[in-house]
């Protein structure tokens, strides 16, 4: 389970950004941004010893983490508070929703307009107003390939997201390591003439790419993948029971969610069990007992990033062999039919 620790964040976002883009700070204390911190970014898996996260990183840590490396690559404005804002739709537990809508393929499902969530808010409109920005600079940002674009492209959303599981998740990286991966990033120009950030030597490219492919198979992974169904099924059962509504997802805390799992004396045994589990046992057959998850098929993760040989931007599967053995061994992963705990 996760100890709140927020000092190594603080270094690491020195390290996303030499300058802090003083402009975000009044939108950091807006309600609707706000509740991001009591959201974490790890699906679940804080919750859980079948996971050793170092500490608490939330949704809103994300979302500053995207947008302090957006100013870093752009010192624009608008790319910067649209990456700021691009998880306001995002539910407690985030993608565990997906997996109670039955959406663990692409996992769309349960996040809400972020456009919507900007014109209901009073506070965020008037700080926009202030700036000069209008809500379509910021909601639409998928026309800012820096900050988002489609896989396997590289974007900040995309490359935060690997370093941060690197550094707390997974821990296969200290923040010494993700420094020198990050000062190696550049903005290049890809095949479809796009900004699209990359880098800039080949050696830490496929650094970089190993990193990914052990962000791509935790996500893949049975752990992952038990977690997510896990809390799907729970919240479930508190909509179907009338203790809660769809609706509180996009209100209530993680926190307070545990709460009301917890009011209930065979969701709370069920729970408590979830807290203390250490080990996933697996097999091609159906366990007698226990809880458990059966052949769930859930979205790849993955990214083939580009990277400056001789002046000119490429593919890094293209250029390095590393890159395509790697890659290929992903695809090509599956884990066990059945996973569980008893």
């Amino acid at each position: 389970m996760c100890p709140v620790s927020n000092e190594e964040i603080t270094e690491y976002f020195d390290v996303l950004s030499e300058e802090w883009p003083k402009f975000i700070d009044k939108y950091l204390e807006v309600s609707v941004l706000k509740r991001l911190s009591k959201i974490g970014q790890f699906c679940g898996c804080e919750y859980t010893r079948l996971h050793n996260c170092k500490y608490w990183y939330s949704r809103l840590d994300h979302s500053v983490a995207t947008a302090l490396m957006t100013w870093n690559f752009t010192q624009d404005k608008a790319q910067t508070l649209g990456a700021l804002f691009h998880d306001l739709g995002t539910p407690a537990f985030s993608h565990c929703v997906d997996f109670m809508l039955g959406d663990a393929l692409d996992q769309e499902s349960a996040e809400r307009d972020v456009k919507d969530i900007l014109l209901g808010s009073e506070e965020l409109l008037r700080c926009l107003s202030e700036d000069k920005v209008s809500v379509e600079e910021v909601a639409e940002i998928q026309k800012y390939t820096v900050v988002e674009n489609k896989k396997p492209k590289l974007c900040v959303d995309r490359l935060e997201g690997v370093l941060h599981t690197g550094l707390i998740w997974c821990g296969f990286w200290s923040l010494e390591e993700v420094a020198e991966i990050y000062r190696d990033v550049v903005v290049l120009v890809n095949e479809d003439g796009e900004d699209e950030i990359g880098f800039g030597s080949l050696e830490v490219a496929e650094r970089f790419y190993d990193g990914c492919v052990k962000y791509s198979l935790a996500m893949d992974a049975n752990e992952d993948k038990f977690v997510l169904q896990f809390v799907a099924d729970n919240v479930r059962r508190l909509i179907e029971s009338g203790v809660l509504t769809h609706g509180d997802l996009y209100e209530k805390s993680e926190a307070e969610i545990i709460k009301l799992i917890k009011v209930d004396a065979e969701l709370r045994s069920e729970w408590e069990r979830f807290e203390r589990a250490e080990v996933l046992k697996r097999g091609s057959k159906r366990p007698a007992k226990g809880y458990f998850i059966g052949g769930i098929k859930a979205k790849k993760r993955y990214v083939v990033p580009l990277v400056e040989v001789d002046g000119k931007a490429a593919r890094l599967d293209e250029v390095s062999e590393v890159c395509r053995e790697l890659l290929e061994g992903y695809l090509e992963f599956e884990d066990s039919r059945f996973a569980w705990i008893e």
